[in-house]
C-alpha cells in the first residue's frame, strides 16, 4: 500500500511546463467594446459596483482602452455606435444612404452597365444585392457612405 502511496505522491507534486503559444481572443468577441466611458479597474481591486454582481470574471478586468490616446478612444466609442446596414429595407429611414442609392442607381445607368431585355422562356433571373459600407476617419466620425449593388 505504501508505494501506491508513493506513486499518488509524486503525481500530485509533478511540476507541468507553461505552454508558450501565443493565445489570442476568440473571434467572436473581437466585436464587444467594455467600459469605454469609464475607467478600467482591474478584478483583484474590483468591489462589484462596477459591473454586474451576478459576472464572476468582469470584462473590464481583462480589456483596457486607458493607454489609448484621447482620438483613438474617441474613434473607437464612434465604431460602437455606428450602425451600417445590411439590406435595402434598413436604409429607408436614412436620408444619406437613399441619397447614395439613387446616385449609384444614376451612375449605372449613365454608363449603360445594363440593358432591360426580355427574359428568355425558362430562365431564371439573377439576383442583385445592395452593399453598404461606411468609411471611417480617427476625426471624424463617418468619412463617407459607400453602397454597392452587386449579382
Amino acid at each position: 500500500m505504501i508505494p501506491l502511496l508513493l506513486h499518488f505522491h509524486h503525481i500530485l507534486h509533478t511540476t507541468y511546463r507553461r505552454s508558450i503559444r501565443r493565445t489570442t481572443m476568440p473571434g467572436y468577441l473581437q466585436d464587444y467594446h467594455c467600459n469605454l466611458l469609464t475607467p478600467t479597474i482591474h478584478a483583484s481591486h474590483s468591489s462589484g459596483t462596477n459591473a454586474s454582481s451576478s459576472s464572476k470574471y468582469h470584462l473590464s478586468a481583462f480589456l483596457s482602452y486607458q493607454n489609448l490616446s484621447p482620438a483613438h478612444t474617441h474613434y473607437i466609442m464612434n465604431l460602437s455606435t455606428i450602425y451600417e446596414p445590411s439590406s435595402y429595407v434598413e436604409t429607408l429611414n436614412n436620408e444619406n444612404w437613399t441619397n447614395l442609392i439613387k446616385v449609384e442607381l444614376s451612375s449605372l445607368m449613365h454608363t449603360n452597365t445594363w440593358s432591360l431585355v426580355p427574359l428568355p422562356a425558362h430562365k431564371k433571373a439573377i439576383g442583385c444585392k445592395w452593399v453598404f459600407k461606411l468609411k471611417l476617419h480617427v476625426d471624424v466620425p463617418v468619412e463617407s457612405y459607400r453602397a454597392r449593388l452587386v449579382a
